[in-house]
């Protein structure tokens, strides 16, 4: 049986990732790459969302007592609810700083995109202007991505940071 390179976990030859921390087997990951050109996109979204896994760092029962507040969490200002209501869960402090960081990054987004577009607005070109909004709203769907992955994990009782910006840490 091989040992995962990340974390060290034994797992069975056939897998396609580490059950413990989600990283690619690259006996069998490398095997399937080269099988189809669809493949490409798969591996970008594996990469993006293949992120760090801390779920075994956390009580079964504080997991199963805790989903709603975790999923809370991503519900933007609702994130005050675990906040405030689950302090003594580690559970629900990893997801409300989760969500938090995102409630967070979505509010600087906002105030950035709307300063562009006023400055843009200014220089009233046309196609500059439609261009920007759309690409504006082609990256607003991002943190409702980022939401869903958040969800999806918390219901599935797993500690998996968010993409980019899961590292960072505003409740310990």
């Amino acid at each position: 049986m091989p040992l995962c390179s990340k974390c060290g976990a034994q797992y069975d030859d056939s897998a396609n990732f580490c059950p413990n921390c989600g990283t690619a087997n690259p006996r069998t990951y490398r095997n399937q790459e080269s099988g189809s050109q669809g493949r490409g996109a798969q591996n970008f979204f594996n990469s993006f969302f293949n992120t760090h896994d801390t779920t075994a760092d956390y009580d079964k029962a504080d997991i199963e007592k805790n989903q709603l507040m975790a999923i809370l969490s991503y519900l933007g200002i609702l994130v005050l609810i675990p906040i405030l209501a689950a302090k003594d869960s580690k559970f629900a402090r990893y997801h409300a700083n989760q969500g938090l960081i995102l409630l967070v990054a979505e509010a600087i987004w906002v105030a950035a995109t709307r300063l562009i577009s006023f400055i843009v607005g200014l220089l009233n070109i046309g196609l500059l202007s439609f261009l920007f909004g759309v690409v504006v709203w082609l990256l607003s769907l991002v943190p409702l991505v980022f939401v869903i992955f958040g969800i999806y994990n918390a219901a599935a009782g797993k500690a998996r940071e968010l993409p980019f910006i899961g590292k960072f840490r505003i409740i310990q």
